[in-house]
């Protein structure tokens, strides 16, 4: 049986303050799946944790929890309100952190997108700098590939964050790196074309291939194929390595395009990297949604980025 009122669809009442108490609370709940062990958490009596969830139900006109023998379980509006709650808190917590900045420091969260290529010891080397100029700073690092982090961007979830080309530019402000990346194709060292020094796109026909799954990528890919795109074998599309390169080392057939940065983060023992000729490179881009407010420290971090990439390509 549900607790609280009869469902209905979740009506958000953005223009009231949002009572930081309940979220916090119902998040205990979400996270614990019980309510005895979430009012443990919190130091509450089980009828106060109780009440809370039931003035939240009330506030939205909506079931949050089913009870269950396994404990309790989500609704489809739980569900919702449980993502915008958990971006309320992260934003009620980078508030607070920017407020306690001192008059001589930064003290703020920065929140970093960053795509699995060589751009990550970029932003390496931009942190290290960061940090010592400001040790009281925070960053909260996202990784991700760049259809993911543009949809955080947008959501404003995060404040700048480095993209692999191509990228709607009309949406945000960028600046381009010098870093550029290289496409290539990894297999396993006992796969035919492992022994070449390079690959050209015609030698990929027939191999099943995993394919990045950016949409906005597919025109270059049938560019780079030509006229044999259409018999290309797409067996799969990933976002980032990690899983795909370990499926990769037990399978004897498949051909993963990627670039060499994602390669070179962690090269797996069996696998080899090889680039495509003629070479087919992307240019990486840090950007920031354009028109939008940053906070203190995230304003502080872009400018400082924007100089590190003015002061790299004069080197």
């Amino acid at each position: 049986p549900a607790c609280g009122p009869p469902a209905a669809s979740v009506t958000f009442a953005w223009n009231r303050a949002m009572d930081i108490r309940r979220l916090k609370t119902f998040l205990a709940v979400c996270e614990t799946g019980s309510i005895s062990r979430a009012a443990e958490r919190l130091h509450l009596s089980q009828p106060a944790l109780t009440r809370r969830i039931q003035e939240l139900e009330h506030e939205y006109d909506a079931v949050l929890f089913e009870r269950a023998k396994s404990g309790m379980t989500l609704t489809d509006e739980g569900l919702l309100i449980q993502a915008h709650a958990r971006q309320i808190l992260n934003l009620e917590n980078a508030l607070r952190r920017e407020l306690e900045s001192s008059g001589d420091g930064l003290a703020g969260l920065v929140r970093i997108g960053c795509v699995e290529t060589n751009a990550a010891r970029v932003l390496a080397r931009w942190l290290t700098q960061w940090r010592r100029l400001h040790p009281k700073a925070q960053v909260e690092i996202h990784s991700a590939d760049s259809d993911d982090l543009k949809a955080h961007l947008d959501a404003g979830t995060l404040d700048c964050a480095i993209l692999l080309a191509p990228v709607e530019a009309a949406k945000y402000r960028s600046v381009v790196l010098r870093e550029k990346e290289t496409w290539g194709i990894v297999v396993r060292r006992d796969h035919p074309l492992a022994g070449k020094s390079a690959v050209t796109t015609d030698m990929l026909e027939g191999c099943p291939l995993m394919l990045p799954h950016r949409h906005i990528l597919c025109d270059a890919f049938e560019e780079w194929f030509g006229e044999a795109a259409p018999r290309m074998k797409a067996a799969a599309y990933v976002n980032l390595s990690s899983v795909p390169f370990v499926t990769l080392e037990n399978d004897p057939e498949t051909v993963m395009l990627v670039v060499k940065g994602a390669f070179d983060m962690r090269p797996p023992q069996h696998l080899a990297y090889l680039p495509l000729t003629p070479a087919r490179t992307s240019e990486q881009i840090l950007v920031r949604r354009r028109n939008a407010s940053l906070s203190r420290s995230a304003e502080a971090f872009w400018r400082f980025a924007q100089e590190a990439v003015e002061s790299d390509a004069l080197t």
